[in-house]
């Protein structure tokens, strides 16, 4: 014990269990890394406590933005389909382009958009 709290002690997989129960938990809500840190605080201590949490939550959330990324190109292609009938892989371009056209609020633009961005970041003046 340190305190009132359980000592966990270095064992990645307890660890990942613990923040696995902590962040899923129906009651969690899925709480950002200093809340989760906050709520597992009152009862567990381990070295690096709060740097694991942060890393856990942003490994939770690249993972939720995958899987909503996945569901909304399977939506799209599933409404080619209906529409134009034929194979998904018939519109795979089509929807990698319409993807790839789209505003994505995460960046503040489209994915092409940021590309011609970091390509003018990249490039220098010859004189």
């Amino acid at each position: 014990m340190f305190g009132n709290r359980i000592c966990v002690p270095d064992d990645a997989e307890l660890k990942r269990e613990i923040l696995a129960q902590a962040h899923g938990s129906p009651y969690a809500m899925h709480p950002g890394s200093t809340k989760m840190y906050y709520n597992l605080k009152r009862s567990y201590w381990w070295y690096n406590m709060k740097k694991e949490i942060a890393e856990y939550v942003a490994e939770c959330l690249v993972y939720g933005q995958s899987e909503r990324t996945i569901q909304t190109l399977e939506d799209m292609l599933r409404a080619c389909i209906i529409e134009f009938q034929g194979s998904w892989d018939d519109y795979l371009p089509l929807m990698e382009f319409a993807y790839n056209n789209s505003y994505q609020s995460s960046i503040g633009m489209a994915p092409y958009e940021s590309l011609f961005w970091l390509g003018l970041s990249n490039t220098f003046v010859l004189e």
